[in-house]
């Protein structure tokens, strides 16, 4: 299970996305070789992204097979996932995804 957020440059927690037992691209067989961002998230550790890198996952979310889509969540999923990347570059801040 991967949680995903906005954090300050401190790491107060701005805005969280509920989350979704699915959204996991390493575990679903993402390749690094062609989603570099999506592909390194960590499902064991903590991951950070800033914006420059969140505009990256969005093209590589965007561009996603229907049946990578379905398996990460689902269309209306990844959606609030590239709201809050999109938000997240809006407010300078970091996006943190976080597995256990």
């Amino acid at each position: 299970m991967i949680r995903i957020s906005i954090r300050s440059a401190t790491g107060e927690v701005i805005k969280r996305l509920p989350i979704s037992s699915e959204f996991d691209p390493v575990l679903i067989g993402i390749k690094r070789s062609e989603h570099p961002i999506l592909g390194h998230i960590d499902p064991y550790g903590t991951t950070i992204y800033t914006g420059i890198q969140l505009e990256s996952l969005i093209q590589e979310i965007e561009a996603l097979p229907a049946e990578t889509v379905t398996e990460l969540g689902g269309r209306d999923y990844l959606d609030e996932v590239i709201a809050l990347c999109k938000e997240c570059m809006m407010t300078r801040g970091f996006m943190w995804f976080v597995g256990d």
